[in-house]
């Protein structure tokens, strides 16, 4: 969107008692090769943890506004390590109140990127956030409205604190990735969470790109570079050239008519696609998103729709109706990527 709506975006906003994360400076100070997305999120109270009055996002709600905020975090850089030995908790009871002893608990960290105004990619340092599973369990037996009576309760209370530490510290080392890179706040107060939440975010203008390829078009040797940049179009039509001593005689390429086979998923027409003069961009995406099509990733994303075995058809129908446009939406092409890649990585780690 370009900067007059995404300006009246969070002016609506503030009138609207918006809690606003979005940079209106990083907007105003965007490369025209760029432009900015912002994105009205709504969270559930239930998407917080409650931390003494304070609210942390969970999991689910801090990679909802990383995603808003176009934040990425690096697989290779993400991750959690145990601090301590479990074997060394005890439980012992403290004026009534049954207390774990010992260090115990699970240190996570991650790192991101996100673009900035003029496009640069900006990398966090690699952030860190402790959960210890034996403060943890303490605090809440303090403030606990139905406190464990025995022993073995409350080992069970224990369990449960340490079943969802890994989980906990690695949501709280992308909470500071995310507060490094667009100053999210890593908990928020009771009343701030009822509000809707808008950030921002920097994409790659589709507008300059069409801008680039006119310009480009304009004359012979810019129509030859967009085409030697797209998919093998001239090599494919022409065949390779040779030199001028040793010249390759013309010949006449035989052109087979394509088989015409019926799609073996119900309900979607393949996509007819046309070469046309398209840009590196372009071509890159559609690559992507046919891996994506024919891989067997679209089929383990698969999770009670259909039957076993068969591609999410959900996904499919939405890469297929990006594949069908001509030129490709590029936004909505990186949107759907990004997205894919995240439900995957997120399915694998469950």
């Amino acid at each position: 969107m370009d900067i007059t709506k995404a300006l009246s975006v969070i002016e609506a906003g503030k009138k609207n008692n918006a809690y606003i994360v979005a940079s209106v400076n990083e907007i105003e100070d965007i490369s025209e090769q760029f432009e900015s997305l912002v994105t009205i999120v709504e969270l559930r109270k239930d998407e917080f943890h409650n931390l003494a009055g304070k609210f942390q996002p969970a999991k689910a709600a801090t990679l909802k506004m990383a995603d808003a905020a176009g934040i990425s975090f690096l697989p290779d850089q993400c991750g959690t390590r145990t601090k301590g030995s479990w074997t060394d908790v005890k439980m012992i009871k403290m004026e009534g109140v049954f207390q774990a002893t010992g260090d115990y608990g699970i240190i996570g960290f991650a790192a991101g990127e996100r673009r900035g105004p003029d496009g640069v990619m900006r990398q966090s340092q690699r952030e860190e956030y402790e959960f210890s599973v034996t403060d943890r369990f303490n605090i809440d037996r303090l403030n606990d409205k139905y406190p464990p009576k025995t022993v073995i309760e409350a080992w069970k209370k224990l369990m449960e604190t340490k079943k969802f530490s890994v989980r906990r510290a690695s949501t709280g080392a992308e909470l500071a990735v995310c507060r490094a890179l667009a100053k999210i706040p890593t908990a928020f107060g009771p009343e701030d969470i009822k509000r809707p939440f808008i950030f921002s975010q920097i994409v790659k203008s589709q507008k300059y790109t069409n801008k680039l390829i006119s310009m480009a078009m304009q004359s012979p040797e810019g129509r030859e570079q967009l085409l030697n940049k797209t998919l093998g179009i001239k090599s494919g039509l022409y065949g390779n050239s040779g030199s001028q001593e040793n010249p390759k005689p013309a010949q006449l390429l035989e052109i087979e008519e394509p088989e015409i086979v019926d799609d073996d998923i119900p309900g979607f027409d393949e996509p007819a696609i046309v070469n046309e003069d398209i840009s590196k961009e372009q071509a890159d995406l559609r690559g992507k998103l046919v891996d994506w099509e024919c891989s067997e990733k679209i089929v383990y994303l698969n999770n009670k729709i259909g039957a076993i075995g068969e591609p999410h058809l959900e996904h499919l129908g939405r890469i297929r109706n990006i594949l069908s446009q001509n030129p490709i939406n590029t936004e909505d092409a990186y949107k759907m990527l990004d997205g894919l890649d995240k439900v995957y990585n997120q399915k694998r780690e469950r």
